[in-house]
């Protein structure tokens, strides 16, 4: 299934979460703009698959209050410059949560190796122009650090959050890129992240 998310990133989802994965970047992106009808047979005909996957894929986006369900299909609700704010507010304040949890600790000498590797790892995909794999390293730098004091219920907060978060990571890097193939943002990313690792 082609589409604006990354294939490679979705060879273990169900049809739905697929089709979830695509409706989502198209809605971010404003290639689907708020107030669009879709209709479960024109996705089902447009993804080349039956209705079920369609009505699972939009049951996803309802949940992240991107979609409004209706008889048979479902309306555009988009999101706003304020939901992106708020967006990132919330991780702002899981991170600081953490990071203060962290603090608390004798040693985190683990994680911040689990850190750097990832951090190479994004240094890689800087080094052959790959901005999908440097997007989802990001993510992971992200989830890594949230998951390392296993708060069940943050990590609850963070999968909530997380579908939205990597499509408002992944969007910017596929529009704003440079002549030479690569987002200009990624240089300064790895270096804010380094940064993050000194606790």
């Amino acid at each position: 299934m082609k589409g604006l998310y990354p294939e490679k990133r979705l060879a273990k989802s169900s049809i739905g979460q697929q089709v979830a994965a695509d409706l989502r970047m198209r809605i971010l992106s404003k290639d689907l703009k708020n107030g669009t009808v879709l209709s479960e047979n024109r996705l089902s005909e447009e993804y080349n698959v039956s209705r079920s996957p369609i009505r699972e894929a939009l049951r996803i986006l309802e949940r992240e209050d991107l979609v409004q369900l209706n008889r048979m299909g479902a309306k555009v609700a988009g999101i706003t410059e304020k939901d992106i704010d708020e967006i990132y507010d919330v991780r702002l304040m899981m991170e600081s949560f953490v990071f203060k949890n962290l603090l608390k600790r004798e040693n985190n000498d683990s994680l911040l190796r689990e850190l750097n590797k990832i951090l190479e790892m994004m240094k890689v995909a800087i080094k052959y122009k790959d901005a999908d794999e440097f997007s989802f390293r990001d993510i992971e730098f992200h989830e890594t650090i949230i998951r390392s004091i296993q708060h069940r219920y943050l990590f609850i907060l963070w999968s909530n959050i997380k579908p939205v978060m990597e499509c408002l990571i992944f969007h910017p890097l596929v529009q704003y890129q440079t002549g030479d193939g690569m987002p200009h943002i990624a240089g300064h990313a790895a270096s804010d992240e380094k940064q993050r690792c000194r606790f």
